[in-house]
């Protein structure tokens, strides 16, 4: 194991130099393996060798030829954990001798412990290099192995519809230091070699870990995934090898468990065939929505066609999912595009995390679809694809309809609260599912101030109380902030907002005829540019100069101005996309 500097982000997808058959781009690559089980055996353990690797570092391991993985072996499915990272960041594991190429394995919060699954290929000396952008003690567990061949017996993966095949919370809950078997699913050969599943720790007792090997083996010092406190729930998907007796769920704590099978390896019983052998790839980002505005809204679709990375038809990927910027729990599920949608999920996520997970996803031949039940970002990297025909893609086109601002909180000031005094004119706004919150001398962060001895709750302390989620957040604030202040109070504003589980924040600028909010504005416009979820109502503009719909304070609004600004706001909400 050695430590180097990090490399510099390369984009584009690349065959491992080792592999000399797969020379040139991912799209021409035509090497194919077969999966060889390896008994599960961890290969680094850096809490051994003294201090925590630094945020930065990059972690190469030789996996050729140790821990039972054949020394010409070109790829590996591997378990990488995190352990106690002194940062949020993340994880990536890529071939050793390549540049990074710009995608990750795993996402860690300050201070967690966790782990995700990858199937990668071998570079430089047999091996894979670790990238640790957090710093943290890292783990390092191998599987399976996959070695060249042209066609095979064994070794040769067949996807499935994701089906659950263990959930103890139908019967006793597990006790500590107890293991569960997983008999072999229906339909799944006796000498099947492995099988791909997603584990999941449900309703945890405490710290612990979870890992999963043959029937009629010995438990190995290896993990499948982690926990770190009571109440969690934690996933990770696995190559994990199995007997005829099925496999055995290890689980430290006590906690109950689910096993979702994905696929399984064929055996030597099967016929010889080239069809479900794995082409490796150094990693490639196949998806990101948040690179082209495409957030999955709540049931909402996104479609990637994955077809550009490969040579010939694909059966099949294998993908990190993630879930980023999540502000209401949820999952997401990765399955064939426009086929009828399976009852599982790839990833789930609370509000606040970014989860990764890795996924087997079958093929159509529109590609691969990915569904969220609530909304969030999503990014889709792949490492391979095994040989096959996708199946066929029968559905409707999907749909990630982001139209209109959907259930919408209105929250301000004094200028706000004409529509409670005018209320003609929040007739204006009666198309959309709203509530409205203004008060007299409210403030947006910093304590309001008194009206009629009495200090209103701020903007911040509306929306934390609010009973949500609210899709769009609209916000008249800033007459009464201090222009010293309000970069912070916006900035804090929007990450309550988020936490709070909205989609989308909308602030009116302030109308500024004598230029008293001048700095405001310019805040509001800075922070529209580092926020993409912020969308600024340029009322200052509509209004400024209409003095018909100002009251004689020369503040606030005339019961034409009330009119004025409901109109405003529903032409501006009505107009989101």
């Amino acid at each position: 194991m050695s430590r180097r500097a990090c490399a510099a982000v390369a984009t584009v997808a690349v065959i491992v130099p080792a592999l000399v058959a797969m020379a040139g781009t991912a799209s021409g690559s035509t090497l194919t393996t077969g999966l060889v089980p390896v008994e599960p055996c961890r290969v680094l353990d850096t809490r051994g060798v003294g201090a925590p690797p630094a945020a930065g570092d990059v972690l190469d391991v030789t996996l050729a030829g140790r821990c039972g993985v054949p020394a010409d072996a070109v790829a590996v499915a591997v378990t990488v954990t995190s352990v106690d990272p002194p940062t949020s960041g993340w994880l990536a594991v890529h071939p050793a001798g390549a540049e990074w190429p710009g995608t990750s394995t795993l996402n860690v919060a300050e201070g967690a412990t966790r782990a995700n699954g990858a199937v990668v290929a071998l570079g430089a000396d047999g091996g894979v290099s670790v990238r640790v952008d957090a710093g943290g003690h890292v783990l390092l567990d191998v599987t399976a192995a996959f070695e060249v061949v042209d066609e095979s017996a064994a070794g040769r993966f067949v996807p499935v519809t994701q089906r659950r095949i263990l959930d103890t919370r139908g019967g006793v809950r597990p006790g500590p230091d107890t293991s569960v078997v997983v008999p072999l699913p229906v339909g799944v050969p006796d000498d099947a070699t492995a099988l791909a599943v997603n584990v999941t720790a449900i309703e945890s007792v405490g710290p612990g870990f979870v890992t999963v090997h043959p029937v009629g083996s010995s438990r190995p010092t290896t993990s499948v995934l982690n926990t770190d406190g009571p109440g969690q729930t934690r996933a990770a998907t696995a190559i994990v090898p199995v007997s005829p007796g099925g496999l055995a769920a290890y689980t430290s704590a006590g906690d109950h468990l689910a096993v979702d099978l994905a696929g399984w390896f064929t055996g030597p019983s099967a016929p010889v065939s080239n069809e479900g052998l794995f082409v490796p790839i150094v990693p490639v980002r196949l998806g990101d929505s948040r690179a082209d505005a495409g957030r999955l809204v709540a049931g909402g679709v996104r479609e990637w066609d994955p077809g550009e990375l490969m040579a010939g038809d694909a059966a099949a990927v294998v993908a990190n999912v993630t879930m980023t910027d999540v502000r209401r729990p949820g999952w997401v599920l990765a399955h064939p595009s426009r086929t009828e949608r399976p009852e599982a999920s790839s990833v789930n996520a609370s509000v606040g995390e970014t989860v990764a997970n890795l996924a087997f996803v079958p093929l159509s031949a529109k590609g691969l679809a990915v569904y969220s039940v609530e909304p969030t970002d999503v990014v889709v990297d792949v490492s391979g694809w095994f040989v096959g025909a996708p199946v066929a893609a029968t559905g409707p086109t999907p749909v990630n309809d982001r139209s209109g601002p959907g259930r919408t909180l209105l929250v301000g000031d004094s200028v706000l609260a004409i529509l409670r005094v005018v209320p003609s004119a929040a007739e204006h706004l009666a198309a959309f599912d709203h509530a409205l919150d203004a008060r007299e001398c409210r403030r947006t962060v910093e304590a309001s101030c008194a009206y009629l001895g009495a200090r209103p709750p701020t903007a911040l302390e509306t929306v934390r109380a609010a009973p949500g989620p609210f899709d769009t957040l609209v916000l008249v604030s800033g007459y009464n902030d201090r222009s010293a202040a309000f970069a912070w109070s916006v900035d804090t504003m929007i990450g309550a907002a988020r936490a709070a589980g909205v989609e989308r924040i909308a602030w009116l600028t302030l109308r500024d005829d004598r230029g008293q909010y001048t700095v405001h504005n310019i805040e509001l416009t800075a922070a529209a540019a580092r926020h993409r979820d912020l969308r600024l109502f340029d009322w200052n503009a509509h209004a400024v100069g209409r003095r018909e719909w100002i009251a004689s304070d020369d503040v606030h609004l005339s019961r034409e101005g009330a009119h004025a600004l409901a109109r405003f706001i529903a032409g501006e909400l009505a107009a989101l996309d």
